[in-house]
């Protein structure tokens, strides 16, 4: 039988950021992170900015945008991969 993986209690707080050069570490860190989390059992979204922020320019434009945002405030934890390389413009920057 595996080992119980110790609980997440980084999952207390606010949010968790992993900022850094561009390369693939922070996505490693968010994947790691969300594994664990789903480990205990968590719900976990992962999406990257790109997709999220497409996606809630779609649900405003249709009149749904608060029925959206409950797929991606739903889950335990949100993994928003891809920040900061993607320009938001007001509109974008209010919604997400």
């Amino acid at each position: 039988m595996l080992p119980r993986t110790p609980p997440a209690p980084w999952l207390d707080s606010e949010g968790v950021f992993a900022g850094g050069w561009v390369s693939s570490y922070p996505a490693y860190l968010a994947i790691g992170l969300g594994l664990a989390a789903i480990e205990q059992g968590l719900a976990v979204y992962f999406v990257t900015a790109h997709a999220l922020v497409q996606d809630l320019r779609r649900a405003h434009a249709e009149n749904r945008l608060e029925r959206r945002l409950r797929v991606y405030t739903s889950p335990r934890l949100l993994i928003v991969d891809e920040l900061g390389y993607l320009a938001l413009g007001p509109l974008d920057a209010k919604t997400v």
